[in-house]
């Protein structure tokens, strides 16, 4: 596996629209402080448990409460 600090960021930044728009399209409208919150979660297995809560979590609040604002 080729180790690229670029294609780390690239792959978390994708993974970061990825659950913002999984939101967006359930919920409407993500608020930007929550879009900021998750712009610092970097770690590839945060990023993996957000996707999947963003598929399931109730409601906005609910996510919010996992990304821990």
């Amino acid at each position: 596996m080729i180790e690229s600090p670029w294609l780390d960021d690239l792959v978390c930044r994708t993974r970061q629209k990825d659950i913002l728009r999984i939101l967006a399209h359930r919920f409407g409208v993500v608020p930007p402080e929550m879009a900021a919150g998750l712009r610092n979660v970097e770690s590839e297995e945060s990023l993996d448990a957000l996707v999947d809560w963003a598929m399931t979590c109730p409601d906005l609040e609910a996510f919010r409460g996992r990304l821990a604002l």
